[in-house]
């Protein structure tokens, strides 16, 4: 079922032996074909694998692209610094507070200290989340440079309300 031209390209290839006086080995050249075609059959599939592969990636790429262009996706750079602000905002209303409970809690009995305790971590709260929701609308600016940003209602952390529990509270809040 092979043409002679077929033939003499297999032998040039090394695939079937070379004949001898005319005739070919019909063992070595049915072996040899065999060999050839199971080859060319493995190297097939390798080949179709390697093209899911690639396409899958490619495709891969076009969603992420997509995203990107949604706005869905943030640099790697653009995380980095928001979280060095965020880290920042909390650092730098830790460090405030000492400072502000030792003076505010001179000659005050412990049930007035415990209140203005509440109220300062409350007002912490309220700053961090308002310095926090400064940091999403940049952001969200950032990865949607056409669309204007809209601010986020700022949340309690762990999902609970927080309020001041009473006593004095100091005016303003903390930025």
């Amino acid at each position: 079922m092979l043409t002679s031209r077929r033939i003499q390209y297999l032998v040039k290839e090394g695939v079937i032996p070379k004949p001898e006086r005319g005739l070919y080995p019909l063992v070595g050249a049915i072996q040899g074909y065999i060999h050839y075609l199971q080859n060319k059959e493995r190297q097939g599939a390798k080949r179709l694998t390697e093209d899911a592969r690639l396409r899958g990636a490619q495709a891969d790429l076009r969603v992420l692209e997509l995203a990107k262009a949604r706005g869905d996706v943030v640099s790697q750079d653009a995380v980095g610094k928001v979280l060095e602000e965020v880290i920042g905002i909390v650092c730098t209303q830790i460090d405030a507070l000492p400072p502000r409970m030792a003076v505010d809690c001179t000659g005050r009995t412990a049930p007035q200290v415990k209140k203005l305790f509440e109220n300062e971590c409350h007002t912490i709260r309220q700053g961090l989340f308002e310095g926090l929701g400064k940091l999403v609308a940049r952001v969200e600016r950032r990865a949607r440079p056409r669309k204007a940003a809209t601010p986020k209602a700022a949340r309690s952390v762990g999902g609970r309300e927080s309020h001041p529990t009473g006593g004095e509270r100091r005016a303003g809040t903390v930025s």
